[in-house]
């Protein structure tokens, strides 16, 4: 596993810095789903939907799952892991993030924001 991983699983492009959130709704959904799923993308169609995979990711931030016990309705873990590290390299997760941050004001998530950090729980699981 990549230690980078390690030292950047509490930044704010991380699963940590939207754990409050476990899945999104419509209206989140519409603000990031052009990041996700750019028009005119290119190659194979994605083999999971992208709204499935983002709720994974989600759902692993804020249950602490580790990626091996991914329940099997999110899909296969590795592909779910694959995705998110191409995501977070590009800048795709922590762009998506902020911009859902930033949509929700002044609500418990933007005050929770940043998360609380618990360094051992993040290296185990992310």
């Amino acid at each position: 596993m990549d230690p980078d991983l390690h030292r950047q699983a509490d930044g704010p492009g991380s699963l940590l810095a939207v754990a409050f959130v476990i899945q999104l709704s419509d209206a989140q959904w519409t603000l990031v789903e052009d990041l996700f799923d750019p028009p005119g993308r290119r190659g194979a169609p994605a083999r999971i939907p992208r709204r499935q995979m983002v709720d994974s990711m989600l759902f692993l931030a804020r249950t602490g799952c580790q990626w091996r016990y991914l329940p099997a309705r999110y899909g296969p873990w590795g592909v779910v892991w694959q995705q998110w590290l191409r995501w977070r390299a590009n800048g795709v997760w922590e762009r998506a993030m902020s911009r859902l941050i930033a949509c929700l004001g002044n609500s418990r998530a933007a005050a929770s924001f940043p998360p609380r950090r618990d360094r051992a729980c993040a290296r185990g699981h992310l």
